[in-house]
This record gives C-alpha cells, sequence and structure tokens, in this order.
C-alpha cells in the first residue's frame, strides 16, 4: 500500500509525481462469471480494485487489483472481512438490510442494486455514471429502498415531526 499523503502533498497537486505516490481508494466488486453477483450475502468472490482518491484527475488509472474470495458465512463475518482487505467502498446487487446496515455502520459505502458486466460498471464508477438505469437491476425504484412503503429506512431516520414542520423557515 502506497504511504498516506495529506491532501495538501497528494501528487495531483505536484506536477511529475507518478500515479504511484498517490493515495488511493479500495472498492471491492461482488463479482460471479464475470458480472455483478446478484446477491451479495452468498457472493463467492470480489475484485479488490485500488483507484487514486484524485478520479476526476485521471478517470482511467488504476493502482492494482486482486480478487478475493469470502469464506464468511454471517453479514457480521462478511462486515469483518471487507474491512480486513480496508475497502472503503462496496458495489454489489442485491443486500440484505442486516448487511447493508453492518456495513453502513462500520464506514463501508454500499452501492447496491447494481447489475451487468463487471468492466462496465468498473469504468462507469470511474467516470461517475452509475446512476446509469442500464446498470440498475430490474425492479429497482429512483428512491432506492427508501421509497418502499412500509419498509426500514436502511439507516436513515424518519421525522418524528409530521409534515416536517420542524425546519426553519
Amino acid at each position: 500500500m502506497p504511504p498516506f499523503f495529506p491532501p495538501a502533498f497528494a501528487a495531483s497537486e505536484q506536477p511529475g509525481i507518478s500515479i504511484a505516490a498517490m493515495t488511493c481508494m479500495k472498492i471491492a466488486i461482488s463479482q460471479w462469471q464475470g458480472r455483478i453477483s446478484p446477491v451479495f450475502d452468498v457472493a463467492q468472490r470480489a475484485l479488490l480494485i485500488d483507484l487514486p482518491d484524485d478520479r476526476d484527475r485521471h478517470p482511467h488509472s488504476e493502482m492494482g487489483r486482486e480478487q478475493v474470495l469470502f469464506t464468511s458465512r454471517t453479514p457480521f463475518e462478511r462486515c469483518r472481512e471487507l474491512l480486513r482487505i480496508d475497502a472503503y467502498t462496496l458495489i454489489c446487487g442485491a443486500v440484505s438490510l442486516l448487511l447493508e446496515t453492518e456495513l453502513s455502520h462500520a464506514g463501508i459505502r454500499v452501492i447496491g442494486f447494481i447489475c451487468g458486466d463487471v468492466e462496465a460498471v468498473i469504468e462507469a464508477f470511474k467516470t461517475n455514471r452509475l446512476n446509469d438505469p442500464a446498470l440498475h437491476m430490474p425492479g429497482r425504484m429512483k428512491m432506492n429502498r427508501q421509497a418502499w412503503p412500509n419498509q426500514p429506512t436502511h439507516g436513515m431516520r424518519r421525522s418524528v415531526f409530521p409534515n416536517n414542520r420542524h425546519k426553519r423557515q
């Protein structure tokens, strides 16, 4: 893993410094036969990709890739495995509420309900195009899970104030 550079000293700010000297962000992408795994809770493998933090300046660069095999069966063990490999973001298909909540509480950003070819999803992530409907699982609503009636809000607390009367004018 490359050394940590404070933002003021990041390679993107200094001309002539190689991309290998940049700080990185690790994303884990659950995969099955070259496509996004349909259900992360039972996925057996993931692709771990090191991307530079400054994706805007270097949208197509990668610092490394590796395959990760999951051995865990419970949501808590699965979360620990992602923490062990230092994943910052998880891109996956469907994910259970329990596992999604556990990952969010552990500080791992979950981008769920994504489908398609792994390489197409990686390219879309690098160029901030994961909102393309072609990459969304069938049946995904625009508001994600929070739009489903009578369902928990997945880490988002419902307002105790009816009609948002608590907002300042």
